[in-house]
């Protein structure tokens, strides 16, 4: 079998040319369309490795509109969380660790805020506050960030704020009033590690609840998504952290938190902890997580759509593929009637004739597939090039989106992207190439194996 193989293979060197030009041809197309889909896998997975593993769970916006009242200010509406249904996430799988949120807005008569403008300290009332009263949240200057610990708050971790002296807030600090708070609040009042002050909440009937915290760390802002529209309250710089019990107390509520944040121990374990928390028993109707999802949505449209046309690509070349070579086999098949014939007449299994045409056809894709090796990751680079060219165009215009914080989420660029010959597309173009090969010889091999001897020899050679 092997040496008829070879034979045929010698004789038929203009077949076998042909052969292995279309061989090479498919080989290059599927190993250039799983090479694209790897590298935008693999992209997709290091977008969301570099959005990190935290999953927040929060108040549901879309929930807090319904229960709205008509005219009612969304900062007096409830948006707190129950401290017992943030435990019930706190012990799902692949959570490393939790952190438990509270924001108060407060004041102080002690120290003086950084002024976001420079004809207020505080914020104005409008027309309907003259009249009604402003609410206690108006006239706070401050707001006390409360929690578990600080070390794994993304500004921090991002580096967007940086801690210069002291230290920042941990678990050990849960029964204490320690605070962290700017270089900016620090050095317009004169504060330093060790300095104290009071601060205080006011409720609708005036009556206040005052705490006074000590500074352990001073933070610099680094980086600040915008300026312009920050109130003295909602500014980083007049952003004091405390524990979480601190808060707590100054809202005067222990069994409430603002949002709770679970880092996992993997991002990609973020969509497999997503459904575990939807089997407990939480309300999802009031409550929701957030993986920043939207972002990486939009980080990864292009590559998305890269990596379906990719995987479109690779079955389409599989199938024209295997019908080309079957057709060229077919046409050769005709000239091998009588040849056929004789072997069968001859005792020969029709099973043992396939086996020949697969060694021959096998042996053809196997250069091919050695050639490709040099070939196939310039026709991948050159293909997914051409991709990320059309893919750029048409997410030019929301890259250019700014977000509601005017921040501006860059899309990843497709055209950087790893086109690589790594070991696992090797492989995958093996089993292709297997396959096409499979396919190849038994479309026409029907032709051999329906039919007698006496048949065969019957038919005109050629």
């Amino acid at each position: 079998m092997w040496k008829n193989a070879m034979l045929s293979i010698k004789k038929n060197m203009g077949r076998t040319i042909l052969l292995l030009g279309v061989a090479f041809l498919i080989v290059n197309l599927v190993m250039a369309g799983l090479e694209i889909k790897t590298a935008t896998k693999k992209s997709m997975d290091a977008t969301r490795q570099s959005l990190g593993s935290d999953v927040t769970l929060a108040y549901n916006m879309k929930a807090l509109m319904r229960n709205r009242s008509k005219g009612e200010a969304l900062d007096e509406l409830n948006t707190s969380i129950k401290v017992s249904d943030a435990n019930k996430l706190s012990k799902l799988q692949y959570v490393k660790s939790v952190n438990y949120l509270q924001t108060v807005s407060v004041n102080t008569d002690d120290i003086e805020p950084v002024n976001m403008s420079s004809t207020t300290t505080a914020s104005q009332p409008n027309q309907s506050e003259k009249n009604n009263g402003p609410s206690p949240m108006d006239n706070n200057n401050f707001t006390v960030s409360g929690q578990t610990t600080m070390k794994t708050l993304s500004a921090f971790v991002n580096k967007n704020y940086v801690l210069k002296l002291g230290r920042l807030l941990n678990e050990s600090d849960a029964k204490t009033n320690n605070a962290v708070i700017s270089s900016e609040l620090a050095s317009d009042n004169n504060l330093k590690v060790g300095s104290t002050f009071s601060v205080y909440t006011t409720d609708s009937s005036n009556n206040k609840t005052s705490i006074t915290v000590q500074v352990v760390g001073i933070y610099s802002v680094k980086t600040v998504n915008q300026i312009s529209g920050f109130s003295n309250r909602q500014s980083p710089y007049n952003t004091i952290y405390t524990s979480l019990e601190t808060a707590q107390k100054l809202n005067n509520l222990t069994t409430t938190i603002s949002s709770a944040i679970y880092t996992l121990d993997d991002p990609s374990h973020i969509s497999a902890f997503k459904k575990l928390a939807k089997k407990t028993s939480v309300d999802w109707n009031t409550y929701t997580l957030d993986a920043n999802d939207q972002i990486y949505q939009m980080s990864i449209g292009s590559l998305k759509n890269m990596n379906k046309f990719a995987s479109l690509f690779v079955l389409i070349v599989i199938v024209a593929g295997a019908i080309v070579m079957a057709l060229v086999l077919i046409l050769a098949l005709r000239s091998r009637y009588y040849e056929y014939g004789i072997l069968l007449s001859l005792g020969e299994s029709k099973l043992r004739i396939i086996g020949q045409q697969l060694i021959e056809v096998g042996l053809v894709v196997v250069l091919a597939f050695m050639l490709s090796l040099g070939s196939g990751q310039f026709v991948g680079k050159k293909i997914s090039s051409i991709l990320a060219s059309a893919s750029a165009s048409s997410s030019t215009v929301m890259m250019k989106m700014p977000t509601s914080n005017n921040e501006q989420h860059p899309q990843p660029k497709t055209k950087d992207f790893d086109v690589t010959l790594s070991g696992e597309v090797i492989g995958e173009v093996a089993g292709v190439s297997v396959l096409i090969v499979v396919i190849a010889i038994l479309l026409p091999s029907f032709a051999i194996l329906h039919m007698s001897p006496r048949k065969i020899l019957m038919k005109k050679e050629g």
